[in-house]
């Protein structure tokens, strides 16, 4: 894909070896272009089954609300990729990060941490389906489910950027909150109301399999043993933890400003 393609899109912000492009359901990158961005991510990942994953959702590149990608500046290859849809219903809305992707190669440059900065300083900067979100705001609720420990670091990392910033599930932890329990049950039946959750350790029996059974060539490993340990004994191959953020609005521009930083 040549750089300049990406140029015609509004949102676009620059730095020395890659630029990243914003786009929402209203201007997606649309199913002919994610043809190309598959066989680039398929290209950087070589080791994960990134064809699997997509090829099981065939529309999701215009199902997406907001995607964040990332493009080289030598030769234009997508490298990274975050992308996420608001669920729920109109009482009830959370942002659902849906897929997050970085290429081999570019693991330690800064590109996804500054792709995810860049992704919620979009989505606070745009209008929502939820009215406590949008106007320079985090959304109140964000949700994930994923087999890597090392994003359960960054969602617990998030939660340390504000006093109230509540997190599910807790690890290390003998039991979860009650309050948190019924919110993630609730969360889990909007994503879909068949889906197995195991409420003590937030496990998706299922999750994974159900999406790209053969994404991951093994289990990664996070900086925090706890955190490592609790994916080792609890998820299978086949399975997820569903993770939740529950941003009160006291600790709302705190939470912001912290995801953001990567961008200053």
């Amino acid at each position: 894909m040549d750089i300049q393609i990406a140029e015609r899109y509004a949102d676009v912000k620059t730095f020395a070896r890659y630029q990243l492009e914003h786009n929402t359901k209203r201007q997606p990158i649309g199913i002919e272009r994610g043809l190309t961005v598959t066989t680039d991510l398929v290209q950087g990942l070589p080791t994960f089954n990134v064809k699997q994953y997509f090829g099981s959702q065939p529309t999701i590149f215009d199902d997406y609300d907001h995607v964040v990608t990332a493009y080289s500046k030598d030769d234009g290859r997508v490298v990274s990729l975050i992308g996420a849809r608001w669920l729920g219903d109109a009482d009830f809305r959370f942002l659902y990060l849906w897929t997050a992707m970085v290429a081999d190669e570019y693991r330690n440059s800064g590109v996804f941490r500054r792709s995810l900065a860049y992704f919620f300083e979009r989505v606070a900067n745009s209008p929502s389906p939820d009215p406590r979100s949008g106007g320079q705001r985090m959304p109140p609720l964000i949700v994930t489910k994923t087999y890597n420990p090392v994003v359960y670091r960054i969602f617990s990392s998030f939660a340390r950027a504000g006093r109230g910033v509540e997190l599910y599930p807790l690890i290390p932890a003998e039991q979860q909150p009650e309050t948190l329990v019924t919110l993630a049950k609730k969360i889990a039946y909007a994503i879909s109301p068949k889906m197995q959750l195991i409420e003590q350790t937030g496990v998706v029996l299922g999750g994974q399999a159900l999406v790209a059974p053969d994404f991951f060539p093994l289990m990664e490993e996070s900086k925090d043993e706890d955190v490592n340990r609790h994916f080792q004994q609890h998820v299978s191959r086949a399975d997820q933890v569903l993770c939740i953020l529950r941003i009160p609005d006291s600790d709302n521009g705190a939470v912001l400003s912290a995801v953001t930083a990567a961008l200053r």
